[in-house]
């Protein structure tokens, strides 16, 4: 669908509006530092310099588009959430004539103690997804009239045909058990899906990019995970709800050894591109700005020097790698 003037409902923007080569961030600030390294941009900023387009949607999308070393690139923030990264993807692809890359430039949390705050995770292994599964999450049915709780939990299934599990047996005045708490695939309060993978040769160009930049020890290659939610998918813990989530990164660990990240955007990305009919090759990365095990964060000096020396890099890498 689109407006009246032929754009995008959200993103709003048109053809022309956007180059074949498309950064993702977060942030309408980080967008405008990597839009600074347009070839042209001065001390009027990329917003007010010539040859920039620069537009902001009614739906938080700031965009920007220039060149980089000749090459066209667009900047896009986005937001935050799976929601959004699919909004950007959709809406951007359909803008844009012939084969596109895209890159996100994001920030995350760390999940391994050796991978320190201010590194920077490039999804090499891809991205998995966890999500909150809600038909899990329904209330008790109440007990039928006259019937305890003790009885009612005894005979809970019976009239739909399942089988009554014998294992646990209640003495009088004993609380029925809690359901378990299960993890995992195919079931269970979150479910982690299979990795989607990035383009390898796009990775690749990030990793060299980056290092070159940042030095070999600040960018870790690895496994993503994103998760539908800040809170209860990231294993959050709030005596507010019942999220269930004691316990899931810890399974998300023992699952995948490799996850080194953990944000809401990269697999939506990732999955898209695999998706694309071949239109899109994508790679995804993100700043570290609070390890979890070591509770850690990043200095705001340190991520504002990573946010523009590695979104320098980031532009680099998706300017000279082929469409």
């Amino acid at each position: 669908p689109r407006t009246g003037d032929g754009k995008v409902l959200h993103v709003d923007v048109g053809e022309g509006d956007v180059a074949n080569r498309i950064i993702t961030v977060g942030t309408a600030r980080r967008a405008a530092v990597l839009a600074s390294h347009f070839d042209g941009v001065d001390d009027r900023g990329p917003k007010n310099c010539p040859g920039v387009f620069f537009h902001e949607s009614d739906r938080g999308f700031t965009t920007y588009t220039g060149t980089f070393g000749g090459v066209g690139v667009s900047v896009v923030a986005i937001g935050m959430g799976m929601a959004m990264m699919d909004f950007a993807v959709r809406e951007l692809r359909s803008v844009v004539d012939g084969p596109a890359l895209m890159v996100r430039f994001g920030t995350c949390g760390g999940l391994r103690a050796d991978v320190p705050e201010g590194t920077v995770v490039v999804a090499t292994m891809g991205s998995v997804c966890v999500t909150r599964d809600p038909d899990l999450f329904e209330p008790e049915p109440p007990a039928p009239s006259g019937e305890s709780e003790q009885t009612a939990g005894r005979n809970e299934g019976k009239s739909e045909g399942k089988c009554e599990d014998k294992s646990e047996v209640l003495s009088e005045g004993e609380p029925p058990p809690k359901k378990a708490r299960v993890f995992g695939r195919g079931g269970g309060a979150y479910r982690i899906s299979k990795p989607a993978l990035p383009d390898a040769l796009l990775s690749t160009s990030l990793i060299e990019c980056l290092r070159a930049e940042l030095g070999a020890s600040a960018v870790v290659p690895g496994l993503n995970a994103t998760a539908d939610s800040f809170y209860s998918s990231q294993g959050r813990l709030d005596p507010n709800f019942d999220d269930r989530a004691e316990g899931l990164i810890e399974k998300l660990i023992a699952l995948h050894p490799d996850a080194a990240s953990m944000e809401m955007e990269s697999f939506t990305l990732l999955d898209l591109s695999r998706f694309s009919r071949g239109a899109i090759k994508a790679a995804a990365c993100a700043i570290v700005v609070a390890n979890r095990p070591t509770g850690k964060v990043v200095p705001g000096s340190t991520l504002a020097r990573i946010e523009d020396r590695g979104g320098k890099a980031v532009m680099e890498a998706i300017a000279r790698h082929p469409l």
